[in-house]
């Protein structure tokens, strides 16, 4: 009799802490996937090139304004015609109810970090999303902008196809600017936005492409 109801005792407790687990699991899933909305997309059709950062959705973490948590493993996708960053649940497009304050994307191997909440410039706000090149002290950012543009192809055909404008900026302190890649945009930072960079562009460093402007960044 005993044995019996012993056995009985485990056979509760054994379901009782799959019901828990499973519970824990449902909140867990809950909390791994951000609120969401709906869109209505345009559909545009005959534009050469691609809207977004990657053409397919790729995995990335995302943390939203006002939250202490990251969201990991989410199927993401970047418009850069937009500035908009889209999640999937199920086979759904959606969209955040929150700003984006960080993403991380991955895609071949290669992590991207995108970032808002620096200082409104030009047309940009305090939403506007950047790569951050470089994350110390002095932080390079960049900028992939992409428009519609219509041009004349081969036998005066016009077509149309999305063209990206790169731009770069630079946040030192409470300082926060656009810079050309190249040692005439350093040499204007240094003078006009004072930038503590003399010395090491004395050592006269390659600075040709986004490459050596990160490398020389990193100095910093």
């Amino acid at each position: 009799m005993m044995k019996i109801k012993y056995l009985i005792i485990v056979y509760t407790l054994v379901i009782f802490n799959q019901m828990a687990f499973a519970q824990l699991d449902a909140n867990s899933l809950k909390l791994s996937m951000p609120t969401g909305k709906s869109i209505n997309e345009t559909r545009i059709d005959n534009v050469k090139g691609d809207p977004n950062l990657f053409k397919e959705w790729a995995k990335g973490s995302v943390i939203l304004v006002g939250e202490n948590v990251s969201y990991p493993n989410l199927d993401l996708i970047y418009d850069q015609v937009k500035d908009k960053l889209y999640f999937k649940s199920g086979n759904e497009k959606l969209e955040f109810t929150k700003p984006v304050k960080e993403f991380k994307i991955t895609s071949n191997n290669v992590s991207n970090i995108y970032r808002a909440g620096f200082p409104p410039i030009d047309k940009n706000t305090e939403n506007t999303l950047y790569q951050v090149l470089t994350d110390g002290r002095i932080k390079l950012l960049k900028q992939v902008k992409k428009d519609i543009i219509t041009t004349k192809g081969y036998n005066e055909v016009t077509e149309m196809r999305y063209d990206s404008k790169v731009k770069y900026f630079v946040l030192d302190g409470a300082s926060f600017y656009e810079i050309k890649p190249n040692k005439k945009g350093i040499l204007a930072a240094i003078s006009e936005k004072g930038l503590n960079a003399s010395d090491q562009l004395k050592v006269n460093p390659p600075l040709k492409n986004e490459a050596d402007l990160i490398a020389f960044f990193g100095m910093l």
